[in-house]
């Protein structure tokens, strides 16, 4: 009787010391805080021109996340992003401000990297189109590597030819009813899946203690 009661006891230390271990591996797990400015996302294009869309990023962590861009569109529109790959550093949140341009958040004006989409219209061109950019960023810190993923969306109506007034007044209409808005930085999915799962050991772990 006396062994299986210390062998019930060794089997909840263990227990306990496997969920403490989970714990501190979660607790070393960084939310990545990626921000983001669509400046403009529509755009009337002529045949065999070139529009350059941009996207302002901005990361509010201390620590540097790796950021992958990726363009899906249809074959009749060459698209290219510059750049598609890099590292954003923490930003630097002003005054006092340096050189570049800054977004105004409810921390104050942080500095923002640019990223530019440069989509051109072939001969085949026509009608109205969609260009697709998703970002991928994942953290570099140690630990449990998470991941923020945005998509954003670009538009272009192909024309043979235009006028540059009626460019203007297609852009600005277009404009106000596909309003550019500033992404701030959220929590990832996985943070809520990680919040869940400790949660559920916590449950589990006092259950065992309990009634074993």
């Amino acid at each position: 009787m006396e062994i299986a009661r210390q062998h019930v006891i060794e089997m909840k230390l263990k227990i306990l010391i496997a969920i403490l271990l989970l714990l501190i591996s979660f607790s070393s797990a960084q939310a990545l805080s990626l921000g983001s400015l669509q400046k403009e996302n529509f755009s009337v294009l002529e045949k065999g021109k070139t529009k350059e869309f941009t996207l302002l990023l901005w990361n509010l962590e201390n620590s540097s996340c790796f950021v992958k861009l990726e363009a899906i569109y249809p074959e009749d529109l060459v698209v290219v992003i510059q750049p598609n790959e890099f590292l954003l550093n923490s930003s630097k949140v002003g005054p006092p401000y340096e050189e570049g341009e800054y977004v105004k958040i409810s921390i104050g004006d942080v500095k923002a990297f640019p990223v530019k989409v440069l989509v051109k219209a072939l001969d085949s061109a026509k009608g109205e189109e969609e260009v697709k950019v998703k970002l991928r960023a994942e953290s570099l810190d140690s630990g449990i590597k998470l991941a923020q993923e945005k998509t954003f969306i670009f538009k272009v109506k192909v024309v043979e030819y235009f006028a540059p007034e009626e460019k203007s007044e297609e852009s600005k209409k277009e404009s106000e009813r596909i309003s550019s808005r500033i992404s701030l930085p959220k929590f990832d999915l996985r943070i809520l899946l990680i919040v869940s799962f400790i949660v559920a050991i916590i449950i589990i772990s006092f259950l065992v203690y309990k009634f074993l």
